[in-house]
């Protein structure tokens, strides 16, 4: 019924009303566990809502595309879309002082596939696209944890994870994908890189 909605509204030009329709759908999608079904509906939504100048609900669809996108291993599509949400806000009065925290999100979201001159790179470039973001605890947590990544070293990374959560509690999503980036330093330890499945990790 919803789809059939959604084409109705299409049809008759009402682009926003068919996104918040599309959304919904992907919501349902999204708690029914069907997270790369759920992605297609809030792509499909932001495209509308940008169609019809929603910027802020379009980069909302996008954010959920770009966390259901990390959580299925696909972390380069997820960084992508953080930064290009990033690069919207920082322009938009509105909206620019939460470019930094996707910035946070792409330079996790690096760390958990990049190799070290990737992640080094991507991390000047979040500097240019938020002039606010050096100096920030987002800018310290992810150069600490590159630090860390380049040097195999499980501590400094705890610390750096550490230090930034007592400050600003760290939210689900973030942790999980900070554990994945502390599998790879183990795996480095290891001598290899490939992920565990050991998802109850204490960081």
């Amino acid at each position: 019924m919803l789809r059939q909605a959604v084409d109705l509204y299409t049809d008759m030009g009402r682009l926003n009303m068919a996104a918040r329709q599309l959304r919904e759908i992907a919501e349902a999608q999204e708690k029914a566990g069907a997270k790369a079904e759920a992605c297609a509906f809030y792509e499909q939504a932001a495209d509308l809502f940008a169609t019809e100048n929603a910027t802020s609900e379009a980069s909302r669809c996008r954010l959920k595309v770009a966390e259901a996108s990390a959580e299925l291993g696909d972390y380069a599509r997820a960084g992508q879309l953080f930064e290009e949400v990033a690069a919207a806000a920082a322009e938009n009065n509105l909206l620019k002082y939460g470019a930094k925290g996707h910035l946070l999100c792409a330079g996790i979201c690096a760390l958990c596939h990049g190799s070290d001159e990737e992640v080094s790179n991507r991390f000047e470039r979040y500097r240019e696209v938020d002039l606010q973001f050096a100096g920030s605890r987002e800018a310290a947590l992810l150069d600490g944890c590159a630090a860390a990544l380049a040097a195999s070293d499980d501590e400094a990374f705890s610390r750096a994870v550490g230090e930034f959560d007592g400050m600003t509690r760290l939210d689900a999503w973030k942790t999980a994908m900070l554990l994945v980036v502390k599998r790879r330093i183990g795996a480095r330890q290891a001598g290899e890189e490939k992920g565990a499945d050991d998802d109850d990790e204490v960081l």
